[in-house]
């Protein structure tokens, strides 16, 4: 009877070569370069408002825009009064500016709510920059 010869360690090296081709195929198809690349755009700066000067009567409102902060100079407003806001954005970041309604208890209303009863926003305000606005409560935005 004739013996055959046997390669044992030729077939475990051979299936490994093909799989790593294989794994190297596939990685090479997922990374097709008809995917979009990824691009960071920046915000192009908008004219701030062109309500540079107060409305004649109105209280000034300075207000400070930084990272995770907000300071103002006034937190109590009254339908009929203008208010002349300079709002500035003393951080490193990007920021908007907006005024939305809360509930009559001052607690703050669902997101989605808020925005659809948003009564002022500028945005973008880049850093450094500096807008203002002048801007009346309506009576109607009372308690809102």
């Amino acid at each position: 009877m004739p013996m055959k010869k046997q390669y044992p360690c030729i077939l475990p090296q051979l299936i490994g070569k093909v799989l790593l081709v294989l794994l190297s195929l596939l990685m090479v198809a997922c990374t097709s370069t008809s995917m979009p690349a990824h691009t960071t755009s920046t915000p192009q700066q908008k004219t701030p408002p062109t309500e540079p000067t107060a409305a004649p009567g109105s209280v000034a409102v300075y207000v400070s825009l930084v990272e995770f902060r907000i300071s103002s100079s006034r937190t109590d407003f009254h339908a009929g009064i203008p208010y002349h806001f300079v709002i500035t954005n003393r951080g490193h970041d990007i920021h908007e500016f907006m005024i939305m309604p809360d509930k009559p208890d001052g607690s703050p209303l669902p997101p989605d709510v808020q925005y659809k009863g948003m009564l002022m926003e500028l945005e973008p305000i880049m850093p450094g920059t500096t807008w203002t606005t002048n801007y009346t409560f309506a009576p109607s935005a009372v308690g809102r």
